[in-house]
């Protein structure tokens, strides 16, 4: 599918395929939002990416992960940030993360962070850039734990960045670079997060309307032993 802004008549890139999320999909664990749905959701967002040993789980776990919960205005509500011990000596690439098999020393296991995760996200919608990446490892990770999750309200920055900017690529870094805003500490879970958090609310104001094909599902409480282990 091409998609087309204003009188621009070059193709955009297109996203396709079972790597990327496609508006309005049903996921195992996210509904992706569109400008067709069911549902029409006034709440928080809940920002977040992961930092992991590889690419695909079950054989890559997740090394690191930060949540950011906003305001459509942007206002911060509450910010989230661990690093995660994946139970295993394979940390992945270290030269592109930074994290070393060191550095997860007393770092909590997933299963131990699932209480406050699914504290921080309730009733909100979850936000990630290529939000399928974070889907594949989020529901490996969940059902590693024994946690049985509702499909939550999600919403692609990768999808939605297409809708409202005309670029030569999507990377995070290029859509923040074009509000002439930078990430610091890039290739950190908190530091995508926190530049994700500047300018969504300015996709927002230029995208139409988002509906999604279901709506907030209570969450498990779930009361865990956990001591976060930020970088």
């Amino acid at each position: 599918m091409a998609w087309f802004i204003g009188n621009k008549s070059e193709p955009m890139p297109t996203y396709e395929g079972p790597k990327f999320a496609q508006p309005g999909e049903v996921g195992k664990l996210f509904a992706y939002g569109s400008y067709q749905g069911k549902f029409e959701l006034d709440g928080s967002y809940s920002l977040i990416d992961l930092e992991t040993s590889g690419f695909n789980p079950p054989h890559a776990k997740i090394l690191e992960i930060a949540i950011l919960k906003i305001k459509v205005n942007g206002e911060i509500i509450e910010e989230f940030s661990t690093l995660i011990d994946p139970m295993d000596t394979d940390v992945g690439r270290t030269d592109i993360h930074g994290i070393t098999l060191s550095m997860l020393k007393c770092a909590p296991t997933f299963a131990e962070a699932t209480g406050p995760i699914l504290k921080i996200i309730q009733n909100s919608i979850l936000v990630a850039h290529n939000a399928k990446f974070e889907e594949n490892f989020l529901v490996n990770e969940f059902k590693i734990s024994g946690v049985s999750l509702p499909l939550l309200p999600a919403i692609d920055t990768l999808w939605l960045s297409r809708q409202v900017l005309n670029l030569k690529n999507y990377k995070l870094e290029t859509v923040v670079a074009s509000y002439n805003e930078r990430i610091e500490d890039a290739h950190t879970a908190l530091g995508d997060v926190r530049a994700m958090a500047k300018v969504l609310p300015r996709m927002f104001e230029k995208a139409q309307k988002v509906f999604y094909p279901k709506p907030f599902s209570e969450l498990p409480q779930i009361a865990t032993t956990f001591r976060a282990k930020p970088r």
